[in-house]
């Protein structure tokens, strides 16, 4: 579904491992929305705020300036004399994640295993041979050349070839 986007950001080559050496050397990605940190409030004087997102906030009361590192400064249309301000409590964030964390050995066996996670990280180079490597995905103007590669080199030569355009299809 998002495969054209993901080639904006990564590019049009993608390996596929071998799933037994993805559970040994990456971790699955958790996501957790912003607004169900846990949060502090306090009061702030003034007309504008600074603040990372602003997805919990009605705009409607504010114009918005995107600031040069990322964050936003949110200026009130009317007036008003305290603001409310919220950000991400660091001193209870660690109990948050611990909450939301399922320890695993990635089992094959069904219940033992948080297995289904979409995306996997690893942090830090990952060091690989060619025999991890189960399929390529490149254009279709590429295909041939890439198989001529993957049959010219020892580690390569079981590595299926698949195209964007025939995933995008399927």
């Amino acid at each position: 579904m998002d495969l054209d986007l993901h080639t904006q950001y990564y590019g049009e080559v993608a390996l596929g491992f071998n799933c037994s050496r993805i559970h040994t050397a990456f971790t699955p990605v958790l996501y957790f929305p912003s607004h169900h940190l846990p949060r502090k409030w306090h009061n702030t004087p003034g007309k504008d705020l600074i603040v990372d997102d602003f997805d919990d906030i009605d705009t409607h009361e504010f114009d918005v300036e995107q600031l040069p590192d990322g964050r936003f400064r949110l200026i009130l249309k009317g007036h008003q004399f305290l603001l409310f301000a919220s950000e991400i409590d660091s001193n209870s964030i660690d109990r948050y994640f611990v909450d939301h964390l399922k320890i695993t050995n990635f089992s094959p066996r069904i219940g033992e295993s948080f297995y289904q996670e979409r995306e996997w990280r690893h942090t830090g180079d990952f060091v690989f041979d060619g025999n991890l490597v189960e399929a390529v995905i490149v254009p279709r103007h590429l295909k041939t050349r890439t198989q001529e590669f993957m049959s010219s080199s020892n580690d390569f030569v079981q590595v299926s070839v698949l195209t964007w355009e025939f995933l995008r299809q399927a």
